[in-house]
């Protein structure tokens, strides 16, 4: 790759025309950046565009994270789309803004794209210790049967969604293990400020941080579905005290847990 570059598309504001922006079996591999604002890849997408990422390899980068993807509705006209990032590997980049970080423009409460993540390998990442390894912001997401072992950074998968109207998401079948945050005192594997996404059939296990779930407060007195995952352990109690929701914090939703699962097998004896 040529240095300080990368890969980068955008659509202009003033550019009518929708466009499939489309990446598959693409390698990115030891790059470097002196610059701040350069990513490994960018799309930065408005009217309807749609993204696709799929079976490529995104490893041993420094540079501003491993996909950087930016939806910009610029009309209450515009039709949400879906956008994926399907079976692809992001390991060894560091000190970027997060490996996988979406995030929408809008704040206006108008229906937004949904962006699925699937069977990505995410591992062995040190995103900057401000950023999340994983990162959704203001748009619908899925996020099935992942990888996420052993990266750093804020939190390993960070989601909010204080500004679009409810709707029902999932974080299943993912392997979220071994991850370990860098901020003192607030290490988190997960942080959710959405009480929309559901997360079931997970290996939810990184004993060297704090809590697994921080249930950010928001405005809204809901409950955060975690049922059915596998979270190393088999005491109930022990688990409770690896969430942060309203029984530590006061106005925080609630995470509910129960039943859990008694190992990491999907689909097996639970609690119930």
């Amino acid at each position: 790759m040529i240095p300080d570059q990368g890969l980068r598309y955008a659509v202009s504001k003033t550019n009518p025309y929708r466009y499939h922006v489309y990446m598959d079996r693409c390698h990115v591999t030891s790059n470097e950046a002196s610059d701040i604002d350069k990513y490994t890849v960018s799309a930065t997408l408005q009217h309807g565009s749609i993204f696709e990422m799929e079976n490529c390899q995104i490893s041993d980068n420094t540079m501003q994270g491993g996909i950087s993807l930016r939806l910009e509705r610029v009309s209450q006209t515009n039709t949400p789309m879906g956008h994926r990032i399907l079976n692809n590997e992001f390991t060894y980049n560091k000190q970027g803004n997060g490996i996988v970080d979406v995030r929408s423009q809008s704040n206006t409460g108008n229906p937004e794209d949904t962006v699925q993540i699937y069977g990505n390998l995410v591992m062995h990442n040190s995103p900057k210790d401000t950023e999340s390894t994983l990162g959704v912001r203001e748009t619908y997401v899925n996020v099935e049967s992942n990888i996420v072992y052993n990266n750093t950074g804020k939190r390993a998968f960070f989601v909010e969604q204080r500004y679009i109207p409810y709707q029902s998401q999932f974080c299943s079948a993912n392997v979220i293990a071994y991850n370990l945050g860098q901020v003192i005192n607030e290490k988190y594997s997960i942080e959710v400020g959405a009480t929309g996404v559901h997360f079931r059939n997970n290996v939810i296990q990184n004993p060297a941080n704090d809590y697994e779930i921080n249930a950010l407060q928001f405005g809204k007195s809901d409950i955060i579905n975690a049922t059915h995952n596998w979270w190393g352990i088999t005491s109930a109690q022990r688990i409770g005290e690896s969430l942060r929701d309203s029984e530590i914090v006061i106005g925080y939703p609630d995470i509910i847990f129960e039943p859990y699962l008694y190992n990491s097998q999907p689909h097996v004896q639970s609690s119930e």
